[in-house]
């Protein structure tokens, strides 16, 4: 399955060239890194509850959520970026493509310490960490959502499918973008 997900990500990343090719080689990066946490929630995941509590497996837990946090940042950074570069250049890419890179780009900004105040329905400014039981790490963005990494990740990779291979978009966006 890793491989084959670091595989998705690399061709994905072409999707790239002609939009912003500098980002190529960092969308590549991020694919490895989302690999990386992949295995690694699910590593977490399948320990047994003592084991969970360890000195160990706090530490390596801490560090696995603030990588996860930097690659959610840096990912929206990318997509900011894509976006900026697709909103200067009417024509780049099809209307529906625009749409949905722009929703998952909130998502992502969903997660930073600055959230969207339009969002909130609590008064925290800095959301609470989750861990979901099948997908891992990931924030409560609201008193009933919740916003994984690896939901977000693979809505990113989906997105550089679709604009890679020109797959049709949906008009409604997955389910975790709609935040209550």
């Amino acid at each position: 399955m890793t491989p084959d997900r670091y595989s998705r990500w690399k061709r994905a990343s072409y999707a790239l060239a002609r939009i912003e090719p500098s980002l190529t080689s960092t969308v590549e990066w991020l694919g490895r890194l989302d690999v990386q946490h992949v295995m690694e929630d699910q590593r977490f995941l399948n320990l047994s509850e003592h084991l969970k509590v360890t000195t160990a497996e706090i530490h390596r837990f801490s560090d696995h959520y603030t990588m996860s946090y930097l690659w959610v940042l840096e990912s929206c950074e990318v997509l900011r970026t894509i976006n900026k570069r697709v909103r200067s250049t009417p024509g780049l890419l099809p209307p529906d493509a625009c749409r949905l890179l722009r929703e998952i780009e909130r998502a992502f900004e969903n997660v930073q310490l600055k959230p969207a105040r339009e969002h909130m329905v609590c008064d925290s400014l800095v959301f609470s960490p989750v861990l979901d039981p099948e997908l891992g790490i990931g924030w409560q963005v609201s008193r009933t959502s919740s916003i994984t990494r690896r939901e977000l990740s693979d809505a990113f990779l989906d997105v550089l499918e679709r604009i890679q291979y020109y797959k049709p978009f949906k008009l409604e966006p997955p389910k975790f973008l709609r935040i209550e």
